[in-house]
C-alpha cells in the first residue's frame, strides 16, 4: 500500500503534535512536583523553626502544637471582636517559635 505525500505530511505532523503534548506534559508534571517538594521542605523548616500556631477555628482562637492537629489550648473570646487585621493573620495562621512568645500574644488577645 502506498502512501500519497499528503498522508505523509499528516502523518508527520500529527506525530510532531503528540511529541509536542508529551513535552508540555512532562514540562508541567516536573513543575507540579518541584512546587510539591518545595512545600515539604517549607513545611519541615516551619517545623523546626516554630513550636506553636495560633489559629482561628469556628470563630475561636485555637493553640496548636505545630504538627498536630488537636489544639492544646482554646480561647473563650471570639475573633469577631479583634481588629480587621488580626482576624486575618488569625485566619491565616501565626506561628511562634516559643512558649514565651506564645503567652505575649495570648495576653493581647485575651484583653
Amino acid at each position: 500500500m502506498k502512501f500519497k505525500f499528503k498522508n505523509k505530511k499528516k502523518i508527520f505532523y500529527f506525530l510532531l503534535f503528540i511529541i509536542f503534548i508529551t513535552t508540555c506534559s512532562y514540562a508541567a508534571f516536573s513543575i507540579f512536583s518541584l512546587n510539591n517538594i518545595r512545600t515539604q521542605s517549607k513545611n519541615i523548616e516551619e517545623r523546626e523553626e516554630f513550636n506553636y500556631l495560633i489559629k482561628e477555628v469556628e470563630g475561636k482562637i485555637n493553640v496548636f502544637k505545630v504538627g498536630c492537629k488537636k489544639p492544646i489550648s482554646i480561647l473563650e473570646k471570639e475573633i469577631e471582636y479583634l481588629p480587621e487585621y488580626d482576624q486575618k493573620m488569625l485566619k491565616n495562621g501565626i506561628y511562634v517559635e516559643n512558649s514565651e512568645k506564645l503567652n505575649k500574644i495570648l495576653e493581647d488577645y485575651s484583653d
